[in-house]
């Protein structure tokens, strides 16, 4: 099953000759060049999914809803998915705050709200179900990005832990993060039950624990070629990873790549698809 994720640069006319109008084009062109079946995007305006389900040709749909309001206004972090390939059974969206289910909501020192997409999919060549999540973190709280990964991954750890997981988004750090070690390190259950009354979820503490979770470009079966940065700025200045995909042990990671679908020099007047790489994995059922 490919996998994608993509920051595609919310619309603003301050990006000038990188204004959406004259980069969708390139986005949609990644996107199918991906061959992605199932996709989270961050910082979509509802016009830019618009523009990109468009330029898709019908065959692909999208859950998410504006991060505002809960309904069109500000930025989505959507899950779109081939509709011809992967069946949707179930989905919602929580706010990464201690008031999860209130639109708009903010905690932790955030600079923005943010959100966690999320559905329960069926791949129907395989005819196996399988999560998938997508969030954008805060650019400036640490706090913010730590107290969400943990929010996260306690949902995460809530599900039936044989079905298979795939989470993705921009994190906004690095691998060596605080973000990363609160997703990817054992965690004491004990730190759970805040979590848990965030989320409105009721478990056992004493039979609660954490699931194990990988980031794909460590346990790529075929070594991982090609740039390391997912961030580069609409620039060649930049040299962070801070896109990711994150799996648990259901799911296979067969490939993991690192678009450069830059290949040319940064220059000046320059159009450029986003100010991210597309970040892609083909994941298996095991």
């Amino acid at each position: 099953m490919h996998v994608l994720t993509y920051n595609i640069r919310y619309d603003t006319t301050y990006d000038k000759h990188n204004e959406w109008k004259y980069r969708k084009n390139l986005v949609i062109s990644n996107i199918q060049q991906s061959k992605a079946q199932i996709i989270g995007l961050q910082e979509c305006l509802h016009n830019q999914i618009e523009d990109i389900l468009e330029g898709l040709g019908g065959r692909y749909s999208y859950i998410g809803k504006g991060r505002d309001d809960g309904i069109k206004a500000g930025e989505y972090s959507p899950i779109i998915y081939d509709n011809q390939s992967i069946k949707l059974e179930h989905h919602h969206q929580f706010w990464i705050s201690e008031k999860c289910y209130e639109p708009g909501s903010k905690s932790w020192n955030t600079t923005c709200c943010r959100i966690l997409t999320w559905g329960y999919f069926r791949e129907l060549s395989a005819n196996k179900t399988f999560y998938f999540l997508n969030t954008h973190l805060d650019h400036q709280s640490k706090e913010a990005r730590a107290q969400g990964a943990m929010l996260i991954k306690t949902f995460i750890s809530t599900l039936d832990k044989t079905i298979p997981v795939c989470l993705v988004g921009d994190f906004n750090d690095y691998t060596h993060s605080v973000t990363l070690k609160n997703l990817l390190t054992d965690t004491n259950p004990d730190v759970a039950i805040s979590y848990l009354n965030y989320l409105q979820i009721q478990r056992d503490q004493s039979t609660f624990s954490y699931q194990n979770l990988y980031n794909s470009r460590d346990i790529s079966a075929i070594p991982v070629t090609g740039p390391k940065r997912t961030f580069t700025g609409f620039t060649d200045e930049f040299n962070e990873e801070i896109d990711y995909i994150i799996v648990n042990s259901a799911f296979k990671v067969d490939q993991f790549q690192i678009v450069n679908n830059n290949p040319q020099k940064f220059g000046i007047g320059q159009t450029i698809a986003s100010d991210h790489l597309p970040v892609t994995a083909i994941l298996s059922f095991k």
